[in-house]
């Protein structure tokens, strides 16, 4: 792992991490000539004592499909870079903010902006598909869309990226982020990716975005229907069908959907207003002084850190005897979210993590359906009591095949929210070490490396939102990380190449 300050070739110095992507580490770098600024992807050659052949070729043949193109918003390769120890690919560092990162500030996007973009976009991917042979970019997500300054798009992170083969019937690997990777991507007997699946990436992008955009007209609706149709023959067969309809829509935004603007103001709710209006509301209800007791009992314990025994028994003196009165009042599902978190993160009653997790999970269940970090709570806590109740020689057969597709669901899950970073670390960890202690077990049972690679994939998503994040602590982030690689290493030994 390249270390801060680190000169690469006597030319360009190590500056940040920004973040991961498979087996990469992705860095800030500067010309210590120049001073200008680059990007440096670091593939290691060897993880554990097995010499990572397959990334090193990947990552070779990415730069390979990036130095053939010329395009204003492709990223430009400048330089390649091997020592003994690692593959280091120089790129341009594009300035600017994600489609991801652009969503989430908070303000409504203006229709014509969002058409501007999606013209930008169709016409990259029209470029990308007229190579001969043509490129499948297969990954169009919106943290690879980054918006610069001047309002151009760039298109970052050709890892997974491909020569269409005409003859071909299928592809070798099945690869993609699930949430917006077209079906093919992942069928066991699927059809060769073509053109319409960067089709469906581009309609998958479109639709995230228009949550976060101001009432468009129903023909973008429309448009984003036909681009993520299952069926490839039900999309648009090219990116010049796609952008001539593009730009028969005159206005984007002429629809006025009273629903879509209520739900978008709701959740552009700063977080200081949604705690103003709860801490109404239950001043208001004459919820009693238990109620009160409980928000006081509840910040002390948050204060130290520590959930002890007798603090636990103070907190269900307080809550039992009204349990059933306070199952129906509005503010008591997140005050059970909140209790369920701090036996799962503070309770000092027995050890490792299962303790806090069966605590935990009857107040997951009582925070409901309605919450999103409740349920993935609840199903983390169900996963870890099920791998700790069962002994390894008695599962039934396909015991690990559902464990390992819950915990990329869960990766997956995660992922989408915003903030809760200790939950985001949680799931990392548990699946990082669940690989790492487990993984032949996993192997045994049927799973496939791909399905590996893809729980990998989605958890290293995870630490890169942390590292993007200003809540945890650098020795927290490195601690992930090298459970992360721990995990790597074990499935790389379990499934050699």
């Amino acid at each position: 792992m390249a270390g801060i300050g680190q000169i690469i070739d006597g030319k360009f110095r190590i500056l940040q991490p920004l973040g991961r992507g498979g087996m990469s580490r992705i860095y800030l770098a500067e010309d210590i000539r120049l001073g200008k600024r680059w990007v440096v992807k670091e593939i290691p050659k060897v993880i554990g004592r097995q010499k990572n052949i397959l990334f090193i070729q990947a990552a070779i043949s990415e730069a390979q499909i990036i130095k053939s193109l010329d395009h204003p918003a492709v990223v430009r390769i400048v330089d390649i870079i091997q020592d003994e120890k690692a593959l280091y690919i120089v790129e341009d560092y594009v300035q600017g903010r994600s489609f991801q990162e652009l969503a989430q500030e908070g303000s409504a996007i203006e229709p014509e902006d969002l058409k501007q973009w999606a013209v930008q976009l169709c016409q990259v991917l029209i470029y990308l598909h007229s190579r001969k042979p043509p490129v499948i970019y297969r990954d169009l997500k919106p943290e690879n869309i980054i918006l610069t300054d001047s309002g151009h798009i760039r298109l970052v992170d050709f890892g997974i990226a491909r020569r269409y083969r005409p003859e071909g019937r299928r592809d070798t690997v099945y690869l993609g982020t699930v949430r917006f990777a077209a079906p093919e991507q992942f069928e066991e007997y699927g059809a060769q990716t073509d053109m319409r699946t960067d089709i469906y990436g581009f309609g998958k992008t479109l639709q995230y975005m228009a949550y976060f955009c101001k009432e468009l007209s129903p023909e973008v609706y429309n448009l984003i229907d036909r681009c993520i149709e299952e069926d490839p023959q039900d999309r648009y067969q090219s990116g010049e069908e796609l952008l001539e309809t593009l730009e028969e829509i005159r206005y984007f935004g002429k629809h006025t959907d009273v629903g879509k603007i209520l739900l978008r103001s709701l959740l552009l709710l700063s977080a200081a207003a949604v705690l103003f209006f709860a801490v109404r509301q239950q001043l208001s209800s004459g919820a009693g002084n238990g109620w009160q007791e409980l928000d006081f009992l509840l910040d002390s314990i948050k204060a130290d850190g520590s959930f002890s025994v007798q603090e636990e028994e103070q907190m269900l003196n307080l809550v039992m005897p009204h349990l059933k009165e306070w199952k129906e009042k509005e503010g008591f599902e997140q005050k059970a979210l909140e209790i369920g978190e701090l036996y799962w993160n503070s309770y000092e009653y027995g050890s490792g993590s299962c303790a806090g997790a069966k605590g935990a999970l009857p107040w997951f269940e009582l925070a409901g359906e309605s919450d999103e970090t409740a349920r993935i709570y609840r199903d983390l806590a169900q996963f870890q009591l099920s791998m700790d109740r069962i002994g390894l020689k008695e599962q039934p057969d396909g015991f690990f095949r559902e464990a390992l597709e819950q915990l990329i669901l869960l990766g997956r899950q995660a992922a989408l929210l915003e903030g809760e970073d200790r939950l985001k670390a949680l799931i990392l960890r548990t699946a990082a070490d669940s690989l790492t202690a487990d993984i032949r077990h996993y192997r045994d049972d049927g799973a496939e490396l791909s399905d590996v690679e893809l729980l990998l994939t989605e958890v290293g998503t995870l630490l890169d939102t942390l590292y993007r994040s200003s809540e945890p602590e650098r020795e927290q982030l490195q601690e992930l990380e090298e459970k992360l690689e721990r995990a790597e290493q074990a499935v790389r030994m379990c499934f050699p190449s």
